[in-house]
């Protein structure tokens, strides 16, 4: 049986197709390399110190998470353990008998109750008025501030960084409610404004 093709024209075929082979091979290989090199969606546009500021970043985030992470927000705590017995708003004070504006709540609880943080945040002032009335004021994220009256001891001092429930001191016996129990004033102030405590508890700061 002979070839149609000549032993020249086999040769020439032969050729041809490894070199078909080879540069196909060669653009496999560069469509590849230009493909990793590519940058994904999300880092289009991003220089070598933007992605070097990114990796900063990240390191920077778990740091933060090992030290717990950066700080959530709070559902306002009580206090104290007791009854309410005086709303914030205009009152009619059953000794005096006389309308007068209440700036926080009263609460009713017995002397020695522990008081405590009803969010984290920094011990603003400590201090005795004129009556004798020991008070704490701290100051949270966010433009709050929290105030608690008629502490008999403290245990923080200005400065101090305080977490939500730490005990700040006992309750004291400087107002006595009807009960004969002791009265602690709780005021909160956002952004300079009194505000009612009673709408404050359970919302997150």
């Amino acid at each position: 049986m002979k070839w149609p093709f000549r032993k020249g024209s086999m040769l020439i075929l032969a050729i041809v197709g490894v070199a078909a082979v080879v540069i196909g091979f060669s653009a496999a290989l560069f469509v590849r390399r230009l493909m990793a090199s590519k940058p994904s969606s999300d880092l289009v546009g991003v220089s070598v110190e933007d992605d070097k500021a990114l990796v900063e970043e990240e390191h920077v985030d778990s740091i933060e998470l090992a030290q717990g992470g950066p700080r959530l927000p709070e559902a306002m705590t009580m206090p104290v353990n007791g009854v309410v017995v005086a709303e914030f708003g205009w009152r009619r004070d059953p000794v005096m008998d006389y309308w007068r504006f209440t700036d926080g709540i009263d609460i009713s609880c017995l002397p020695g109750t522990q008081v405590r943080a009803a969010l984290s945040g920094r011990v603003v002032s400590v201090e005795r008025d004129e009556r004798g009335i020991l008070a704490i004021r701290l100051e949270h994220a966010g433009g709050v501030e929290s105030f608690y009256e008629n502490l008999g001891s403290a245990w923080v001092e200005e400065g101090d960084e305080v977490g939500q429930g730490a005990s700040l001191g006992e309750v004291g016996v400087g107002f006595l409610s009807l009960e004969g129990e002791s009265v602690v004033r709780f005021m909160i102030v956002d952004h300079g404004d009194f505000v009612d405590p009673g709408q404050c508890i359970g919302r997150r700061f």
